[in-house]
């Protein structure tokens, strides 16, 4: 065999391999950030717990008093991924910021919790796309005693929960949850 075929044949061989490493560390990567996003909202969760707890405990006032809040708040310190308020900023994949829609009664900022995936997911049977926007919300969790899917006066509230919103399919760019777009 001539020794270009050779080179040819071996260039495209580690061609070959190259290709497929980067792949897989593609999926690793998404795998990570997915992983990421799961025990995040994992500590935000528990984060509601024990501040719904706090309220029970210390008459606080009512759940609905806390609905909206920036559950990112009730942690220790602020995450790595976490940049603050959405206004203006453009997210990256990984990153988490918050939407501003309103005040509560005690002065604190109300609205969603966004974050921009980086890869696609699956979750809870609803596939995702590469650039998607997932958002959550501060709401009361309660037991519904009259089966109307509705929280009413009848209904017993049990404590405060995180539940995901309306997504969006594009990635989030400059000002899109920013102040002056509200």
């Amino acid at each position: 065999m001539p020794r270009q075929f050779r080179f040819w044949i071996g260039f495209c061989l580690l061609g070959g391999v190259v290709w497929f490493l980067l792949n897989a560390l593609e999926r690793e990567t998404a795998r990570a950030q997915d992983m990421a996003r799961v025990v995040m909202l994992n500590q935000l969760r528990a984060a509601l717990v024990v501040k719904a707890a706090e309220v029970r405990l210390s008459n606080e006032g009512q759940y609905a008093n806390w609905v909206g809040i920036n559950p990112m708040a009730l942690l220790g310190s602020e995450p790595r991924d976490y940049l603050g308020e959405c206004a203006g900023r453009a997210l990256r994949p990984g990153q988490w910021c918050f939407k501003v829609s309103g005040r509560s009664e005690w002065d604190k900022p109300t609205g969603t919790l966004i974050f921009q995936l980086g890869g696609p997911i699956t979750e809870k049977q609803q596939n995702t796309t590469r650039n998607q926007v997932l958002m959550w919300q501060v709401v009361v969790e309660y037991t519904d005693r009259n089966s109307n899917d509705r929280m009413d006066s009848k209904d017993l509230q049990t404590g405060l929960k995180l539940n995901r919103v309306g997504d969006r399919n594009e990635t989030l760019k400059p000002n899109e949850f920013g102040e002056a777009n509200q």
